[in-house]
């Protein structure tokens, strides 16, 4: 043990008597001497500073305590003391705080540097912002140039705008004098259309009272025609039965005056039933042509008859015209509705746009026959003669033909693109005529 070791030792002693002698003053002293000596065993195990004993007393020793010992406590205080305040850890705590003193100084350093940089840095945005400040203070210039010029601009605007408003001023006021003109003017309208409604019912009744003065112009006429009519009748059953006439002939006279007739009797309208009216049809002519086939003139005078005389539009619908002897004649545009023209002789005879519908032409001469347009739909044609007959454009649907091979022996073969021919339901050796579907229809 040095000299120092020596020294702390004895003044650790004179401490100890001191405190045993304040004790002792007190009336705090150990009552027996074990309490005495576990007391002093305390202090030295908490004043031990050598490191092999310290361990000794924390690790072994204080196994043979009690766990509320004060030599326990005392042996860790000692051990705490003897790591943390010895000489070596107090050196190297010191060196570790220089080191970290010099790291912190170096780092130090280098954040400084690094700060110079950022300074530089900094210092050249400075120039750029100054630069930019400058181009910033060049565009407000030129922007309040422009704000200026877009003031005077709004000034004359605004002039062009009071302008404006005084040109919509006196715009509202010919819309004003416009809308009264114009209210003048529906009055002047009203009262117009006013004049018009009663110049409408004016010419409604004018139009009644020209429509009776034609019919009684024309019931007047057609009564003086009947009379000739009759007178003609007359003549012709004069000439007849005069016995030098063995050919029933008629004289060039009566031909004359019964083409006359026949083409003065002009077609017009008349009511079919209650309230619609029929084409332009001429109901004396088909009433002259049925009293000549009733008559039974010979052929040369029924050709001159037909040759001169117009029977167009001719009107006797449901009529017997069987046999009749027509070579030649003009019925362009007759209603022959349900006519019976059975064995009729209609060579060459011109029924362009006539209304056959429902007629019998059954064994009827046709050949050569114009019969363009016409409506044949539901007329017999059974044994009918067709040959060189003009049927283009005529409606056969409906028709009856007594061959399936109509169209064929007939030479109208162009009529097969059009119609087809199928048996017929009621009777047989008779075919019907329809027309074709045409493609895409069902």
């Amino acid at each position: 043990m040095d000299e120092k070791d020596k020294f702390l030792a004895l003044e650790t002693e004179v401490q100890r008597l001191k405190a045993e002698n304040e004790a002792l003053k007190n009336g705090e002293a150990p009552k027996t001497i074990d309490e005495r000596l576990k007391k002093v065993e305390v202090e030295l195990v908490e004043q031990e500073h050598r490191l092999f004993p310290v361990v000794t007393n924390y690790l072994w020793r204080k196994r043979k305590w009690e766990k509320n010992d004060k030599r326990r406590i005392a042996s860790a205080k000692a051990l705490i003391i003897r790591i943390l305040f010895s000489p070596a850890v107090m050196a190297a705590t010191g060196g570790v705080i220089a080191l970290l003193s010099i790291a912190f100084v170096g780092y130090q350093s280098w954040l400084l540097h690094q700060q110079n940089h950022k300074f530089d840095d900094q210092n050249d945005l400075f120039l750029d912002q100054n630069f930019l400040v400058d181009s910033q203070n060049v565009k407000i210039d030129k922007q309040n140039l422009l704000v200026g010029k877009q003031n005077v601009l709004l000034d004359s605007q605004n002039v062009l705008a009071e302008y404006q408003n005084d040109l919509v001023q006196s715009q509202n006021l010919l819309l004003d004098f416009q809308n009264y003109l114009a209210k003048f003017q529906n009055d002047l309208t009203q009262k117009q259309n006013q004049l018009t409604t009663q110049q409408n019912d004016l010419t409604q009744k004018q139009n009644q009272l020209t429509t009776q003065q034609n019919q009684l112009i024309e019931a007047e006429r057609r009564s003086s025609l009947i009379f000739l009519f009759n007178n003609l009748m007359d003549k012709i059953d004069e000439e007849l039965k005069d016995t030098k006439n063995t050919k029933d002939s008629l004289s060039r006279q009566t031909i004359g005056r019964i083409v006359s007739l026949a083409n003065s009797f002009r077609p017009y309208q008349f009511l079919v039933g209650k309230d619609s009216l029929s084409p332009l049809l001429s109901p004396e002519r088909g009433q002259l042509l049925v009293a000549l086939v009733n008559s039974r003139l010979d052929a040369a005078s029924y050709d001159d008859i037909f040759y001169q005389a117009i029977f167009d539009h001719a009107y006797f619908e449901g009529l017997n015209l069987e046999q009749a002897y027509l070579s030649n004649i003009s019925l362009a545009g007759a209603h022959l509705l349900r006519a019976n023209l059975r064995g009729a002789d209609l060579r060459r005879a011109d029924l362009r746009g006539a209304n056959l519908r429902g007629a019998s032409l059954r064994r009827a001469d046709l050949s050569g026959a114009r019969l363009f347009t016409a409506d044949l739909r539901g007329v017999d044609l059974s044994l009918a003669n067709l040959n060189l007959a003009d049927l283009s454009g005529a409606d056969l649907s409906g028709a009856f033909v007594e061959s399936k091979n109509f169209f064929q022996y007939m030479e109208l073969d162009e009529l097969e693109e059009k119609y087809k021919i199928v048996e017929h339901e009621k009777y047989e050796n008779l075919y019907r005529i329809e027309r074709k579907e045409k493609a895409g229809e069902e």
